[in-house]
């Protein structure tokens, strides 16, 4: 086995077998080392740190450079006061933290002289930023003024950068000219049929930059919505609307602004019954008002509801019972009952009344038209009990089969009839 190493610092091991003896004692041309006999830091021949076991001649880290098939290196010393070597501003060294360093060295450079090396070849003094400076340049200024006022920037005649350049070049200075700086109100349209008076964005079109952005999308332009700091309370222009704090565009709420720009007349918003408030309404006799049949009814034809704030449901037992029936059946309650009292209040095949603790008959429909539990309300054929219903189901709502029933059934009772 051979383990080379490259550099000055090189250690040739062969056959660590033959050498270096692991179960015998010590080796028989080497002295003994005390430690790892990898190479060293600095020019030293052996490493010296401890090995990884009693039966190896390397540290932990020349181990892994073994088993990854590299040559045997020098480590690399990682500590925080290694300082960069390269030239500073005062002749001396750098001095800023290390970024890379040498193979085996414990001094290196930092990171802006590597870039320099990498770059040019050779290694220049780093200029220090200096702090801004908090002198105003003394040039001439616009419309008058005697001084510019702006941040001075160059420090040798504390100008700033436009005057600086004029100094330099021509040697006078004159005020600065402001390029394509709009000034003056926009002029597109506002609220009321006025002009919009936002500052002036776009110097061309002489618009604000909401305008200018309408005209860039090909759109008509149109008033603005007014919008409103938080906090602020600002009531809709329309006489005697309640959302006094929900402004939306042009003094409006939000939904008299939509009737504005649909083309419809401003009219009075729908009152939602039974919301809000209006909740805890309650006649002279304690009834409630239901939003669904808009009568007033005992708070015992209501159902609680735990979320509301009276505990009570928007709408009563029936109206919710209606619902739920022209859901499955396609028919209110007031079809249901016009059907039964048709019936006689009695079932359509049996004729026989509802039982004893049944509130309703089952609505019998044409799966043929709707397969399943649910009906469109045009294929209903009647109202039946729970027997004469699941008789139709269990027979399959077959004509054929429920002939044959019926004949078998009398022909049976015939017969019997005879015997008697």
């Amino acid at each position: 086995m051979k383990v080379s190493t490259s550099g000055s610092n090189t250690v040739s091991v062969t056959s660590l077998a033959e050498e270096i003896s692991t179960d015998s004692g010590p080796t028989r041309n080497l002295p003994e080392p005390r430690g790892c006999i990898g190479p060293g830091r600095n020019g030293q021949q052996f490493c010296g740190k401890p090995t990884e076991s009693r039966r190896s001649v390397l540290c932990v880290a020349h181990s892994s450079q073994r088993k990854n098939g590299g040559s045997l290196q020098p480590l690399r010393t990682r500590t925080n006061t290694s300082k960069c070597i390269g030239p500073g501003q005062d002749g001396g060294a750098c001095g800023r933290s290390v970024f890379s360093r040498p193979v085996g060295e414990d001094d290196g450079v930092c990171k802006t002289h590597y870039d320099q090396l990498k770059r040019r070849g050779f290694m220049s003094p780093i200029g220090r930023r200096l702090p801004p400076l908090s002198d105003k340049c003394s040039g001439p200024g616009r419309d008058g003024s005697a001084l510019c006022g702006r941040p001075a920037e160059a420090r040798d005649t504390l100008l700033c950068s436009p005057h600086d350049r004029q100094l330099k070049k021509n040697g006078v200075l004159r005020p600065i000219r402001m390029v394509n700086t709009p000034e003056g109100p926009c002029v597109g349209p506002g609220p009321n049929g006025a002009s919009c008076g936002r500052p002036m964005e776009n110097k061309a079109h002489r618009l604000c930059q909401s305008h200018y952005a309408q005209r860039h999308r090909g759109k008509e332009l149109t008033p603005l919505k007014l919008t409103r700091k938080r906090g602020e309370v600002a009531r809709c222009g329309f006489e005697g609307c309640r959302y006094n704090d929900a402004p939306g565009g042009e003094g409006y709420c939000h939904h008299h602004w939509r009737q504005l720009h649909s083309g419809q007349d401003l009219t009075p918003l729908k009152r939602k019954l039974n919301r809000g408030r209006s909740v805890l309404d309650r006649d002279e006799n304690g009834n409630k008002l239901c939003i669904g049949c808009l009568t007033w009814k005992s708070e015992s034809d209501f159902s609680k509801v735990s979320a509301a704030r009276d505990g009570l449901n928007y709408k009563c037992s029936r109206c919710h019972a209606s619902i739920r029936m022209e859901r499955v059946y396609g028919v209110d309650l007031d079809h249901y009952e016009a059907m039964l009292a048709a019936q006689g209040g009695c079932c359509k095949i049996c004729r026989r009344p509802a039982p004893a603790g049944q509130n309703r008959f089952a609505v019998d429909h044409n799966h043929r038209c709707c397969p399943g539990t649910l009906s469109c309300g045009h294929c209903i054929r009647g109202l039946l009990c729970q027997p004469c219903n699941q008789g139709l189901g269990l027979l399959q709502e077959n004509g054929n089969i429920l002939r044959q029933a019926a004949e078998y059934v009398l022909l049976n009772d015939a017969a019997f009839a005879v015997r008697e």
